[in-house]
């Protein structure tokens, strides 16, 4: 008579899938309470989201200079004059530097009279940082 021996079947029990799914989720627990305390203290994205608003509002405050005052007169009204004070009003302590306006940048063969390469750049309070900068090519027509 042949004796019959019960091998055990390959796979996982029940005990061993619920072991492994509560370490699992104790792992996740711990990543997630980890996020949540670094996420609100991160202000960098937030910090280059106003940076790129400054140096949009000034570029569209110098494009509007074309239109009211010609292209021979475009200028930053931030600089020299009187600045429109709730314009040019920086109150999260960037520094704000705009080049391109005063002189002709010469483009491609074109003569430098008639265009000008306009750029805005945006920079942490400190003047070392660069968090935004946007050009903009201005024609004279």
């Amino acid at each position: 008579m042949r004796v019959r021996t019960c091998l055990p079947a390959p796979g996982f029990t029940l005990v061993e899938l619920l072991v492994f799914i509560v370490m699992i989720a104790v792992a996740a627990v711990g990543l997630l309470m980890s996020m949540r305390y670094a996420m609100p203290r991160s202000t960098a994205g937030a910090t280059n989201v106003q940076a790129v608003e400054v140096a949009q509002m000034r570029m569209e405050l110098i494009l509007a200079q074309k239109d009211t005052d010609m292209y021979q007169y475009m200028s930053d009204p931030c600089l020299g004059g009187t600045p429109i004070s709730t314009l040019c009003t920086n109150p999260l302590g960037f520094n704000v530097t705009v080049t391109g306006i005063s002189s002709a940048t010469a483009w491609t063969s074109l003569t430098s009279a008639a265009y000008k390469l306009v750029t805005v750049t945006v920079k942490d309070s400190t003047n070392t940082t660069t968090l935004a900068s946007m050009t903009s090519l201005v024609a004279n027509y």
